[in-house]
């Protein structure tokens, strides 16, 4: 049955729960299945996008990687390549694989000199030994090949960072993509590639689109960028469409002191339209303005922002700056009445000290319908004191709360402001 039972699966819509029935059974089936899935791989149309054969490859892996081993030695290209898929889909699951892999980064086929690539990178080889198996490919005379081995090093921070070098040379290959994927390979070794910002910033103006974008990226991740590229990135913000600005806004941010210089354009996107770029000009605006002042007149105005992310980064910002963000606490009491707020309001206000001007919105949270809230309440009165004892009949009604957590609060607050 099991020939028939593939050409259901085929058949079958990938997002029928029948035909994942029938995938369940296959894998039940054990081993025994591997041979026929394999033929079906070997027979099936040159360009075919469906994936399960290759899912479910995996899961045969993940009983013994040695079952699929087997179907390397046919040395059926489609077989092969599926399999490489596999390993690649197991992750470290798969690192048995590894002398397999190796020998099939040497094979006469590119796609599957590629795919080996990829699979080395997976199953967790260590960084060293993943640089030196790697290194051939990005030699590789096939573009294909040195493509995916340069995609691979982007899982592999510290194998990346010894390949910096050969990095770095490709950011002058003619083809965009292997540009692309040479700065994105960079950008994920972080400050261990401070030495290249020079080099990579040269690629903000290239003539494609997409490597722009990842040089903008990179310097991002990397921390730094010449004055030059600073101003260019500047440039390219404000004359850019929306996913340059984003992306610029993002990679700056990520710098913190270097653009200092460049707060305005952090602060003229606070108001931005688009939810993405609002909330990466905040971050970015708290990241890099030091002066305590202006960045609680700027988290005032984003803590009523229709956009609940941006509502909480501010909240979040508010709650790291503790009594410094004190001049907030009434917008921050606002806030309690909102449930998506209401625990990071709470957490903001925990570290910030009490105010005798705002004792009437303290009493009013002793009747608020969240007993958090009412903790909170009490807790604040109580810290008050003796200026506190208009407060006194309301708390001596908390005492009779449903929740004992407001109930011990309100006594304590009762006798701090007797005391």
């Amino acid at each position: 049955a099991l020939k028939p039972l593939i050409n259901v699966v085929e058949n079958s819509n990938a997002r029928n729960s029948p035909a994942d029935a029938f995938k369940r059974a296959l894998v039940s089936i054990g081993p025994m299945g591997i041979p026929v899935l394999l033929e079906y791989i070997a027979l099936v149309e040159s360009g075919s996008d469906s994936l399960w054969p290759v899912d479910l490859l995996a899961e045969y892996g993940m009983v013994g990687v040695s079952n699929l081993e087997k179907a390397i030695e046919v040395n059926n290209p489609r077989q092969i390549l599926a399999v490489m898929e596999a390993f690649a889909a197991m992750g470290t699951a798969a690192i048995d694989a590894e002398e397999s892999i190796v020998r099939m980064a040497q094979h006469a086929s590119p796609s599957i000199r590629a795919a080996a690539a990829q699979s080395l990178a997976s199953i967790g080889i260590k960084p060293a030994e993943l640089s030196s198996l790697i290194e051939p490919l990005l030699n590789d005379k096939n573009l294909t090949v040195r493509q995916s081995a340069v995609a691979s090093l982007r899982k592999s921070p510290e194998a990346a960072a010894e390949q910096l070098g050969k990095l770095n040379d490709l950011l002058n290959d003619p083809n965009p993509g292997m540009r692309e994927n040479a700065l994105l390979a960079i950008a994920s070794t972080g400050n261990q590639a401070s030495d290249l910002v020079e080099e990579v910033a040269m690629l903000l103006a290239d003539s494609t689109p997409a490597v722009q974008m990842a040089a903008i990226d990179t310097l991002g991740f990397i921390g730094d960028a010449p004055d030059l590229a600073l101003r260019q990135m500047d440039w390219l913000a404000r004359s850019g469409n929306e996913t340059v600005l984003l992306n610029v806004l993002n990679s700056l941010g990520r710098m913190r002191d270097r653009p200092i210089d460049y707060l305005s354009l952090f602060e003229s996107n606070l108001s931005n339209a688009d939810d993405s770029i609002r909330e990466s000009a905040f971050k970015g605006y708290i990241a890099i303005e030091k002066n305590n002042e202006r960045l609680l007149v700027a988290m005032i105005k984003v803590i009523n922002d229709e956009s609940v992310s941006m509502r909480h980064a501010s909240l979040k910002a508010m709650a790291s700056m503790r009594e410094d963000a004190a001049g907030a606490i009434p917008h921050l009491i606002d806030r309690l009445d909102d449930d998506e707020d209401q625990d990071l309001a709470l957490g903001a206000l925990r570290f910030m000290p009490s105010k005798i001007e705002f004792i009437e919105d303290y009493m009013a949270s002793l009747e608020h319908k969240d007993p958090g809230v009412r903790h909170f309440g009490c807790r604040s009165l109580g810290r008050l004191g003796s200026d506190a004892i208009a407060a006194l009949p309301k708390l001596k009604k908390a005492r009779s709360d449903k929740y004992r957590l407001v109930r011990d609060e309100a006594k304590k607050a009762i006798q701090r402001i007797e005391d």
